[in-house]
């Protein structure tokens, strides 16, 4: 996991090959007028997923997981606290893995999250 900034965003492109097309990407679409919807850097390699929510108490939440892709999450704008912790912590997986969409629910486990208290500007990079 990697907790940054947009500005020091290009100090961690040199630890995946594709990182750097990724947080060009990211940063391309933060300067733009906000349109939400998937935008494809190199196919199904590299895209983004560009979203606007309001957040949500964390009673009820479910934390996501992913065996293929690596997530980054970049607060453009708002704030929100995100909880981390290993995929094989999830104690009771609500949603079973999809592996047409790499990803899985479960409920977020007690004594094994970590918070990360996201603020504009802050980026989240979830191995």
């Amino acid at each position: 996991m990697i907790l940054t900034t947009k500005e020091n965003l290009n100090n961690y492109a040199v630890m995946h090959p594709r990182f750097a097309s990724a947080f060009a990407g990211l940063a391309e679409l933060a300067a733009k007028p906000f349109e939400a919807g998937r935008f494809e850097i190199d196919g199904d390699n590299v895209f983004i997923n560009v979203m606007e929510f309001d957040t949500h108490p964390e009673d009820g939440a479910l934390m996501e997981g992913h065996r293929n892709y690596i997530d980054i999450m970049w607060i453009v704008s708002g704030e929100e606290q995100i909880g981390v912790c290993p995929v094989d912590a999830l104690s009771n997986v609500t949603t079973p893995y999809d592996a047409s969409r790499d990803i899985l629910f479960g409920e977020i486990p007690v004594g094994t999250t970590t918070y990360l208290q996201m603020k504009t500007g802050c980026v989240c990079v979830l191995f």
